[in-house]
């Protein structure tokens, strides 16, 4: 059987304005205290059926998650980050084709002087629609984990490499193998180690789940091993990430990739980097058109960049 998880989504945005600087104060929340204990029926039935409306639904899974001491902590994170965004956390979730925490960064320049850019990330988590509830359950914990804790990353900067978003993703901080973890933890205490999945029983060594099997688990790379290896080579990923893998066949598949999650992440880094390429083969439009009106210095600078992305995105524009 195999665990199939979307990995979370990043788009890519441009949004050509003037830029207002602002600053936004984030609400606290306090300790909400002990356990909740629902009535809600938290196995059985499509989760979007737990209430007349789809955030009477949403509000049902989140008590769910409360009747576990671990989910009423990861319940406050999740408002906390929320909070930051002037949101609720209902807010923030909602049904989709797929669960996926889905990060949107938008690139803001003025077309003045399109050298100067500013970024800002906007997230939502999405829960499978046609989940029942119980899966449900556990994808809103694996994907809240994504929320709090995950650090968007920002391709147009020179420093987003395969090696990086690959670490980052599978076992950075907020990525695949805590969200599994956290799952797992969080899992059996609403549901019972009896009812958790057979992938959380892989990772349980005594009492407790193993950081270190998950990460073996999320490196098994079965009949893509070759295929990994070969990728290893050509885009130079680093030692470090390598010595994990394995050729054993892996029970964690990407559903949007239908591979293990090291190769999955090493398509979807390309799919990125062709849209980041993309994206800023406009901007050098706008860079070029603003070069005929500028003092030298900025013509140099001007000059400069276009040189770094001629280095950075030949291979991504053939």
């Amino acid at each position: 059987m195999h665990f199939r998880r979307q990995l979370p989504t990043f788009t890519l945005s441009i949004l050509i304005i003037c830029l207002v600087a602002f600053n936004v104060n984030a609400s606290s929340w306090g300790q909400r205290g002990g356990v909740i204990h629902s009535a809600t029926d938290k196995y059985g039935g499509n989760w979007r059926k737990l209430s007349s409306t789809q955030e009477g639904s949403i509000e049902q899974l989140i008590e769910i998650v409360s009747t576990s001491k671990l989910g009423i902590q990861l319940i406050d994170k999740a408002r906390l980050r929320a909070a930051k965004d002037r949101k609720r956390l209902e807010d923030v979730i909602d049904s989709g084709d797929a669960s996926v925490t889905d990060t949107t960064l938008v690139r803001k320049f003025n077309p003045s002087s399109p050298e100067s850019v500013r970024f800002e990330t906007r997230s939502k988590v999405y829960i499978d629609k046609s989940h029942s509830t119980k899966n449900a359950v556990l994808d809103l914990i694996h994907e809240l984990t994504h929320y709090i804790y995950k650090k968007p990353f920002n391709p147009y900067l020179s420093d987003f490499s395969i090696s990086t978003f690959l670490s980052d993703t599978i076992q950075g901080k907020g990525g695949e193998v805590d969200a599994f973890l956290v799952e797992c933890r969080i899992g059996r205490e609403i549901y019972g180690l009896k009812s958790i999945s057979p992938q959380c029983l892989n990772i349980l060594n005594g009492e407790e789940f193993s950081r270190e099997l998950a990460l073996k688990e999320f490196y098994k790379l079965g009949v893509h091993y070759d295929q990994f290896k070969h990728a290893v080579n050509k885009l130079g990923i680093s030692h470090e990430i390598v010595e994990h893998s394995s050729s054993e066949d892996s029970s964690l598949i990407s559903s949007a990739w239908s591979k293990p999650y090291p190769v999955a992440v090493i398509e979807e880094f390309e799919t990125i980097m062709t849209k980041v390429c993309q994206n800023d083969l406009k901007r050098m439009t706008y860079l070029k058109e603003s070069q005929s009106r500028s003092i030298a210095s900025t013509n140099k600078k001007v000059a400069q960049v276009e040189s770094k992305f001629n280095a950075r995105c030949r291979s991504y524009l053939d």
